[in-house]
């Protein structure tokens, strides 16, 4: 790392990055399919790597997009922590489960955040990627619904406006994923579910 004045040049410094690589052949035309449920054909082989690269940065973007929810979500989490506890004894398995939630989701999160980095540029990337943010979209909308049960039990109206912004970013992520490039698209299929990153290994990864 490079240093100049005291400070890091951020030049040198390299970023993760979704990077999709993989297209087929079929009829003399070269075939991209994207995890959001859109096909897309090109007379050229130059035409569908500059559409995959396109594709990458978009992925990219979103990948700093959710990475920073993440983090708010999580924040607020660990802000709000010692109210996690039950009122006076009473409905002690809700504020329990609550938490048990969260604490399960925000650690999906961050590894299918993980898949989608180092899985992208695989056989299966371009499903894996879309597959993996739309169930971090999911794991935060739940973490956001358990966060609200404290809203309900103890007035805050602070953290109640959070969570709908947050909810609001996370539907603009969402819509952005499930439109990209969706006029332009020759074919239109099942777009990639929750659980399919269930039977993905991260260790197969080389």
């Amino acid at each position: 790392m490079l240093l100049t004045r005291g400070k890091t040049n951020l030049t040198q410094l390299k970023l993760k990055e979704i990077k999709l690589t993989y297209y087929r052949i079929i009829d003399d035309k070269y075939v991209v399919k994207l995890g959001n449920g859109f096909e897309f054909a090109f007379n050229q082989e130059r035409q569908a790597k500059a559409f995959l690269n396109k594709t990458s940065r978009f992925l990219t973007e979103q990948l700093s997009f959710i990475n920073h929810i993440y983090s708010s979500v999580f924040l607020t989490y660990r802000q709000n922590y010692l109210l996690f506890a039950p009122n006076s004894g009473k409905r002690q398995a809700e504020i329990f489960q609550a938490e048990r939630i969260i604490n399960d989701q925000c650690s999906r999160i961050s590894e299918s955040l993980n898949k989608a980095v180092w899985m992208s540029n695989t056989r299966n990337g371009n499903y894996i990627v879309f597959s993996a943010f739309y169930f971090c979209v999911s794991a935060l909308r739940t973490v956001c619904s358990e966060l609200n049960l404290l809203v309900q039990r103890q007035k805050l109206t602070t953290l109640k406006y959070q969570i709908v912004n947050y909810h609001n970013e996370i539907n603009l992520i969402e819509r952005g994923l499930n439109e990209f490039e969706q006029l332009k698209a020759v074919r239109v299929f099942e777009r990639a579910r929750l659980d399919d990153l269930e039977s993905i290994q991260l260790s197969k990864v080389v």
